[in-house]
Parts: C-alpha cells; structure tokens; sequence
C-alpha cells in the first residue's frame, strides 16, 4: 500500500511537472514569436531608415570649390551692374526719343496751323485784296505795286558784268511794308493836261486792308 501512494505522488508531482513544462513550453512559444515579430518589424524599420539616410546624402550638394564659386560671383556680380548700366542707358534713350516726339508733335501741330492760315490766305484773304485793288483801279485809274513777288522781279537790279548786286533781303522785307502808286488827275486828262500824283502807304500802319483803301480813296478826293 505504501508503495502506491509512493507512486500516486510521484505521479501527481510528474503530472505537475509536466503541466508545468506544457506552460513554460507555450510561455517560450509566444515569446519567441512575439521576438521574431518584434525581429521583423525592426528590419522593416532599419531598411526604412536606411533607404531615408541614402537619400538623405544624395541630396547633400557636392562640396565647390571655394576660388571656383569666388569667381562665379565676381563674374554675376560684374554682369549685374553692367545689365543696370545698360538698363539706365536705355531709359535716358526712352526719355530722350519721347521728348523728341514731343518736340515733333508739337512742330506738326505749328505746321498744320501754319499750313491751314496759308491756305485761308491764298483762297480767301489774298484774292478778296487783288479783287478790292483790281477794282479800285478800274474805277480810279491808280496804279500800284504791293511789291509781290513779280513787282519786285520786274523792279529789282538785277546783277552786272561789273558786279553790282541785287537788294538784299532785309532790304526787299522792308519794301514789302509799303504799298506805292500814282493818281492820275482825270479831269486834267481829258484837258490834255495829265497830273500825276504818287504816293506811298506803309501797311504796318493800318489794321486791315479797308483801311488801306478808304486811304487810297481820301488820296482821291
């Protein structure tokens, strides 16, 4: 009887033992499985900082030489102020070119201003005076010279074998002031006995060319 409790305990303490090793076996399996997890997610995560640190010095810029880069920027340097020179020679030419424009604008308006007072003259102001002398003439019998352009021709020297010369032009401007002629008295015309009277009107003496006439008329009378 002793002997088999002897070996109900021996057996109880094997089942114990044997439990126990059943659980430290299961304890080693879950721990060397959670390892090799663990084990594989490090990896993961050395190839991650691995591949991060290639990159990482593939976007260090390779190191210049300090004379090289120098030179570079003396060279930028030199180019930048000669582009802002050439900058500032091109806006003084702007400014320059638009003045002109300015100053040609400005010429043009004078010319077509000009242009337009010579036309008034040659259509309306100068032919109303040659039809008012025309007239005058008919009716009075005065003559005279305006000292136009053909006047002047027709009484100007003309130049000689010895030299002498035609009036100069302030000379001619000043004649072109006066206007010159002669009455004849008709009354002593039909007498045989003609009388003739000059005369002479300075136009800048006069505001308009009634004036002028109603001048010629007291001469006249």
């Amino acid at each position: 009887m002793i002997e088999d409790l002897k070996e109900d305990k021996i057996k109880k303490y094997l089942d114990n033992d044997i439990d126990n090793l059943k659980r430290v076996q299961n304890l080693y399996q879950d721990i060397t499985e959670k390892m090799i997890a663990q084990q594989d997610e490090f990896r993961t995560e050395l190839d991650i900082w691995k591949n991060e640190s290639i990159q990482f010095e593939k976007s260090i810029p390779t190191p210049v030489d300090e004379e090289e880069h120098s030179e570079k920027i003396n060279y930028l340097d030199t180019r930048k102020n000669q582009l802002i020179e050439e900058n500032n020679k091109i806006e003084e030419e702007i400014i320059f070119i638009e003045n002109e424009l300015s100053s040609i604008r400005l010429k043009k308006t004078q010319l077509i201003n000009k242009e337009n007072q010579l036309t008034h003259e040659n259509t309306i102001t100068i032919p109303n005076k040659e039809y008012l002398f025309s007239l005058y003439t008919n009716i009075t019998g005065i003559k005279w010279s305006n000292n136009d352009n053909n006047n002047n021709n027709n009484n100007l020297p003309t130049t000689s074998s010895t030299g002498t010369s035609s009036p100069s032009q302030q000379e001619q401007q000043h004649q072109s002031q006066f206007i010159k002629g002669i009455i004849l008295d008709t009354q002593s015309l039909n007498q045989n006995n003609c009388q003739i009277k000059p005369f002479l009107i300075d136009k800048n003496q006069y505001s308009n060319d009634f004036d002028i006439v109603n001048k010629i008329w007291d001469l006249i009378d």
